[in-house]
């Protein structure tokens, strides 16, 4: 099923507008997909993570062998990533097929990849980035859901360091061999920058879809797509976090 925006901007897909009736889905049922989208995402990391933590401290042989296969494993996964994240932006939102498939297998791609930091971080490290990842997104659910006007300009903003810190990005590969000093203070100014820039995207995204919910637009599979997307928004804000509360660690034991 395709979406599309008419001539006053709203949300239809091709068969007209979802209405009020049975097509209509709460903003409940996107965050519940959230949730599970989590739930799955954390059951293959650490099952995976625990596994594999167990391979790598048998003997050489076996660590070897596993080793390698894990790198396989990873590689397969960070192509799946990018493949999927593809056909769910570009092919599903077009109409062609269902969200569902490659949301979930993009899902478990990623809970593969992650599964890194369960072998090679405490979990205890990876519980307080997961629980200030989760307050904070609570904090920009409530920002979303309370603002009584428009948020457009959140989503330009939000672009505009986005893109600006990957263009800065570029740029300070140059400074790595030229200038070290300086490439060290632009890389914790494009870390912030981009951080702050899915901030404001994701508190776009929330009021959107409570603005979606509201007009009695929403269909199951643009409900799937909407929960997709505040997947990878969680993802990247938790993989950011994380970093921070590590490098945190690292200089307080210094």
């Amino acid at each position: 099923m395709a979406f599309y925006r008419d001539a006053n901007g709203n949300i239809v897909d091709s068969n007209g507008y979802a209405g009020s009736g049975s097509g209509v889905v709460s903003i409940a049922k996107v965050f519940g997909y959230l949730g599970l989208a989590l739930l799955i995402t954390a059951g293959i990391s650490f099952g995976l993570g625990s596994l594999f933590y167990k391979l790598f401290g048998s003997g050489e042989g076996i660590a070897q062998s596993a080793l390698t296969a894990y790198i396989a494993i990873m590689a397969v996964s960070a192509i799946g990533v990018l493949v999927t994240s593809i056909i769910v932006n570009f092919v599903v939102i077009r109409g062609r097929v269902s969200v569902l498939i490659p949301g979930l297998l993009y899902v478990v791609f990623m809970g593969v990849l992650l599964s890194s930091f369960t072998i090679f971080l405490d979990w205890r490290v990876l519980g307080i980035a997961f629980a200030i990842t989760a307050g904070t997104f609570f904090l920009m659910s409530l920002i979303a859901f309370l603002s009584k006007g428009r948020m457009n300009g959140l989503l330009i903003v939000g672009m505009g360091l986005f893109f600006g810190s990957i263009i800065l990005g570029l740029f300070n590969w140059w400074m790595m061999f030229l200038l070290p000093d300086v490439w060290n203070s632009l890389m914790w100014i494009i870390t912030f920058a981009t951080f702050g820039a899915m901030l404001l995207i994701t508190i776009f995204d929330i009021w959107r879809i409570k603005q979606i919910a509201l007009r009695g637009e929403m269909t199951t599979n643009l409900e799937l797509y909407l929960a997709f997307q505040l997947y990878v928004d969680f993802i990247y804000i938790f993989i950011r976090i994380l970093y921070f509360v590590i490098m945190i660690i690292s200089r307080a034991r210094r």
